[in-house]
């Protein structure tokens, strides 16, 4: 009895096992008859969206299409893109629209960014727009034609990277006509002249060849102006000022162009070119204040103490390269010693007025001379009038120092005004279009 219990009991078990089995195993199969189902309609739906698409692209497509590519066909067959398109002479119009320009003064290289428009006439590439559906006119690679941009190049390129060639795409008329547009960038060495610093100018050169081993059977005429060039971007401190152009030229250069270049010196005037003025003018006025007043030589002591410092200035902004000297340095040297004469001469005038000696008689005759003749001009500046001295022998003796230091006082204000008027002249610097 108890081991039909036990039976009993197991079978349940046996059979409750084998329902749970069926079940995982129907819900297994039950998965992968989803998946399957699931792939099958995902496939029927892609399928059906690229049809739908595929009915919906609208062709943008011009019917000239055809005949452009025919005609590219037709133009390239049988082409020789090493060749000229006249073996004895090719003309070629060469426009330079200057983008961008940089001047370092400090290492002394110029560099410019240039559109080249290159201009000539191919008889090979005409066409009749009438037989490719009215085409006249289309774009092709500088590659598959010939072009004279692999052929001049600029030898003197600081960087050689600079003269390489590059293709790009030409625009070609029917009537032959062939336009190029290459981007070019070159650097060359611009040796500065600091004559005229601040206000310097520079010219910069660049000229084109022919490479080494090609035919000279090319001419280049320049249409450039200034137009495209003086409206280009500049990096701060310069400026195109003129622009001077050699083209049709023989020989192994075919063009040059040369570029005057002004510094942007109005910032650095104001702070050399006006202090240095200022103290001309500041040493000026110390001469005609009288000798005995220690205001006239602290003023030429001032002035000459401040030409000092204007050098050390100068030094920090100079630019260190060119073989000449700026004229300002030598307006400032000579107006430093001229400084110096003054401090001296107010020290000696000062020692001869103080004289209680009688004077000797040269210089007796020499204040009765000035003072009867019309050379009395040179007492224009007399700090104590004759009439205010009294007759005593004493005051005779300082009466004749007194016209003494006059005389020589304004003597020498005539002098260094002269001397100041012609540095003026010759040693300020000023501006290209002021000369």
């Amino acid at each position: 009895m108890y081991m039909r219990k036990r039976l009993d009991k197991w079978m349940v078990w046996h059979c409750h096992l084998i329902a749970v089995g069926v079940s995982y195993r129907f819900d297994f199969l039950s998965v992968n008859i989803y998946a399957t189902v699931m792939l099958l309609v995902t496939i029927i739906t892609l399928s059906l969206i690229k049809y739908a698409t595929l009915e919906c692209i609208i062709d943008n497509r011009t019917p000239n299409n055809d005949f452009e590519g025919e005609l590219h066909k037709d133009l390239l067959c049988n082409y020789k893109s090493f060749e000229p398109p006249d073996k004895i002479l090719t003309r070629v119009d060469v426009r330079v629209v200057l983008k961008y320009f940089n001047f370092d003064d400090k290492e002394e290289l110029f560099t410019i960014v240039t559109w080249m428009y290159m201009f000539w006439n191919d008889p090979r590439l005409k066409w009749n727009p009438e037989d490719y559906d009215g085409i006249d006119r289309i774009s092709i690679n500088s590659m598959h034609i010939w072009t004279p941009q692999p052929f001049l190049y600029h030898k003197e390129d600081f960087y050689e990277y600079e003269s390489l060639y590059y293709p790009v795409r030409c625009s070609i008329i029917s009537a032959g006509n062939v336009t190029c547009i290459p981007r070019d960038i070159h650097t060359v060495l611009c040796k500065t002249t600091l004559e005229n610093w601040p206000f310097d100018a520079h010219n910069c050169t660049i000229k084109f060849s022919i490479r080494d081993g090609v035919k000279d059977n090319m001419t280049f005429v320049s249409m450039t102006s200034g137009e495209y060039i003086f409206g280009s971007y500049n990096t701060t401190g310069w400026n195109i000022v003129d622009l001077e152009i050699m083209d049709n030229l023989t020989g192994n250069i075919k063009l040059s162009l040369t570029f005057i270049t002004e510094r942007q010196a109005l910032g650095i005037a104001a702070m050399v070119i006006t202090p240095s003025i200022t103290l001309a003018v500041l040493t000026m006025s110390s001469l005609v204040l009288d000798v005995r007043n220690n205001v006239r030589l602290a003023l030429a002591t001032f002035s000459l103490l401040s030409s000092f410092q204007l050098l050390d200035i100068i030094a920090e902004i100079l630019p260190h390269h060119g073989s000449d000297s700026p004229t300002i340095l030598l307006f400032i040297r000579s107006s430093i010693f001229i400084s110096s004469c003054a401090i001296c001469l107010c020290l000696i005038l000062r020692s001869l007025r103080r004289r209680r000696r009688r004077p000797h008689r040269w210089i007796i005759s020499l204040n009765n001379y000035v003072s009867k003749t019309r050379l009395n001009f040179l007492l224009f500046l007399q700090y104590q009038p004759l009439s205010d001295l009294s007759s005593d022998d004493e005051t005779e003796k300082r009466q004749e120092w007194s016209v003494f230091t006059c005389i020589i006082n304004n003597v020498f204000i005539f002098i260094i005004l002269v001397i100041y008027l012609i540095l003026f002249i010759v040693y300020i610097p000023r501006p290209r279009s002021l000369k």
